[in-house]
Order: structure tokens, then sequence, then C-alpha cells
């Protein structure tokens, strides 16, 4: 690998393109032969108990990153449409997302293939056949680089004093627990 495919843009697509761990520790030690590598705490943050345990469980983590995506797709969402207020997670998916309020099955398959095409799971082979990689990736907001773990999050809160939905930083220990969606 040249130093030139060590652009911040290629490395990304190399290491989303690694399938198994040894497939990581080759791409990073292509990286320590022409750039210093320095190990940091997860999340640049030293008291990250929950994240690693959460990140332990893979039926947690798994929840945990479709959570996440959903969280950001209501995100956009909220973005998209400052308009229309609302007070719940229901209503959100009312108002932003035209869900009927007699749920998901009111909606024509086309309807409801349209909502879920926002959020995708897809297994890919990993170093253990019994335990592929699983991705999931969602159209909603994302992260942003920043210093730290800044992604937002739509979430009710009362410290707002709206009790309506908003944006909030996740700074520090995320609602999540994760700071590692892309």
């Amino acid at each position: 690998m040249t130093s030139s495919k060590l652009e911040t843009s290629a490395l990304a697509a190399v290491l989303w393109d690694a399938r198994t761990m040894t497939d990581v520790k080759a791409v990073l030690a292509e990286v320590a032969k022409v750039r210093t590598l320095k190990w940091r705490a997860l999340g640049d943050r030293p008291n990250n108990n929950g994240t690693i345990r959460m990140a332990s469980d893979p039926n947690v983590a798994f929840v945990e990153r479709v959570t996440n995506g959903m969280d950001a797709i209501m995100d956009l969402a909220h973005l998209q449409h400052p308009e229309y207020p609302v007070v719940t997670p229901r209503e959100a998916a009312e108002r932003w997302l035209h869900v009927p309020s007699d749920g998901l099955g009111a909606m024509i398959p086309a309807e409801r293939r349209s909502l879920a095409e926002r959020l995708v799971v897809t297994f890919r082979a990993g170093d253990d056949a019994p335990r592929p990689t699983i991705v999931v990736q969602d159209v909603g907001t994302g992260q942003t680089p920043c210093r730290g773990h800044c992604a937002r999050s739509m979430k009710t809160t009362r410290s707002n004093n709206s009790g309506r939905w908003a944006p909030t930083d996740r700074a520090g220990q995320s609602r999540s627990g994760s700071a590692t969606r892309p």
C-alpha cells in the first residue's frame, strides 16, 4: 500500500472493506509504516465501561445499532420538518414519516418498503462463520467530523422544559452508549 493510498478517504474505504480481524490488523500495520499510530481510550473517555460492556454482548450491540439508526432517521425527519413539533415518538412517526395512526400494518407494501429502505442491515462473512459481521446503515443524520463523539440523536427530554423531541449532542456517555456508528 503506497502512502497516497493512506489518505483519509482511501483509508476509510480500505477499512470498510476489511472483513476479518486479520484484515484490520494488516491495514493498521501498513499505516504504521508511514504514520505514527496513537492509541486512545474508546470515545476519548477514560471511563467508557458502559460502551465496552455494550460492545461485549453482540446481541445488545446489534439492537443498539439498529436503535441508533432509527434515532438518526428520526433526527433527520425532525430537521426536515421543524414546523411540525411533536411530543412522542409515535407522533413523530405519524407527522414526519407519514406512518398511519393504525401503525405500519395500515400501510401498503410499497410504503412500508420505502420506509424500511431507510435502515439496511447487512450480514458479512467474518473470522468465524457462525458469527458474521453485521453492518447497520441508515439514511439519517449520522455523525459529523468533529473532535470527539458529537453525533446528534433524538430523544424525549425534560431538560429542555418543553417535553418535545429535540436534537441533543451525544457528549461523553451517549444515551445509546455507542460511539462507533459511522
